[in-house]
């Protein structure tokens, strides 16, 4: 797909809507572990997963990475991976910077196909301080060798992964960098969702998000629940993606 060969996974069958899971700055397809399965079951339709340029088993990205890589991927790539699969319509299911690239994508393309979005931990600006502190502490972790094994299991080029997502996090965290331009184009019924105890950023997040989108964002916050909501609180974020979906009257 434009240059690199990305990996995917199909979850489920037939022909109807399809849920499209976009991972966070550190994961990818196999990170998931079976929640999309899950999902697909629940819901009755298909999922997608897929690795972004850089991560799981799609070809590395040489260092550094664009400053502007999650909108890169949300205005061009995206779009391109599901005109190359021919996907119909869909929602996107995105966490963190997945989400971040849902929201980017959904903005920046009126596009008929997609029916919803479910945003999980996004982050739409940079500079909070727990999300600065939160990757500093993962690159020591890495530097110990504890996160660089973790990473070896489910990426081709761990380094490029980590070094790709941690050096343009620190890069935006020192600057102004924001895509809240783009939640005003966003044009379909957008849930979002964040732990209460998320270490990566604020329920900041969630208010500039629902006051970008306007009417048709609603919110969840998860009480005892941190960064990674889908493995947190699986069963509460399933029932939740099936109500929402069901909503979506696809």
């Amino acid at each position: 797909m434009q240059g690199a060969a990305i990996e995917y996974r199909w979850i489920g069958h037939g022909s109807g809507p399809v849920i499209i899971l976009l991972h966070e700055g550190l994961g990818c397809v196999t990170t998931w572990r079976d929640f999309p399965d899950r999902i697909s079951e629940a819901t009755g339709l298909r999922c997608l997963v897929y690795s972004r340029w850089g991560y799981g088993g799609s070809d590395p990205r040489p260092l550094p990475w664009p400053i502007d890589h999650m909108e890169e991927e949300g205005e061009l790539r995206l779009p391109g991976l599901l005109d190359a699969l021919e996907v119909g319509d869909h929602v996107l299911w995105g966490h963190s910077d997945g989400a971040t690239v849902a929201l980017v994508s959904a903005g920046h393309h009126d596009d008929p196909r997609l029916r919803g979005i479910v945003s999980v931990a996004a982050h739409v600006f940079a500079g909070e301080p727990t999300g600065t502190a939160s990757i500093n502490r993962a690159r020591q972790r890495y530097g110990s060798g504890e996160l660089a094994t973790g990473l070896a299991r489910h990426h081709a080029d761990p380094d490029g992964a980590f070094y790709g997502w941690a050096d343009t996090w620190s890069q935006l965290d020192a600057t102004s960098w924001t895509v809240e331009r783009y939640l005003p184009g966003v044009a379909v019924p957008t849930l979002v969702v964040q732990g209460r105890d998320d270490q990566y950023g604020t329920l900041r997040q969630v208010a500039a998000i629902c006051a970008g989108i306007g009417p048709l964002a609603s919110s969840i916050v998860l009480d005892d629940c941190g960064h990674h909501p889908f493995s947190e609180q699986r069963d509460r974020m399933i029932a939740e993606t099936v109500t929402f979906v069901d909503g979506l009257d696809l």
